[in-house]
């Protein structure tokens, strides 16, 4: 099975996702200190 687009793209989203938690994350443990 190769790799679809459809694929790519989930992974895409879910790692933008990933990224925008970090940094709320980040932002929030900022903030606590």
């Amino acid at each position: 099975g190769g790799i679809v687009a459809a694929d790519v793209n989930a992974v895409m989203v879910a790692a933008t996702k990933i990224v925008g938690i970090v940094n709320v994350v980040i932002r929030t443990t900022a903030v606590a200190k």
